[in-house]
């Protein structure tokens, strides 16, 4: 996992929110989705529950 990576988690880890992390990493929030998405494929499980 690449620094940039890691940061992404804590950063939607932090907020609890996709569209807060985003806005904070100047990411669209389409964007974070689409690499939570990739990253829980290759663990092959969810990493945060959404509501």
């Amino acid at each position: 996992m690449h620094f940039q990576e890691l940061n992404y988690i804590l950063c939607i880890a932090k907020h609890q929110n996709l569209t807060k992390a985003a806005q904070e990493l100047y990411i669209s929030q389409p964007t974070l989705t689409k690499y939570l998405q990739r990253l829980e494929r290759e663990v092959g499980g969810k990493l945060f529950v959404r509501s």
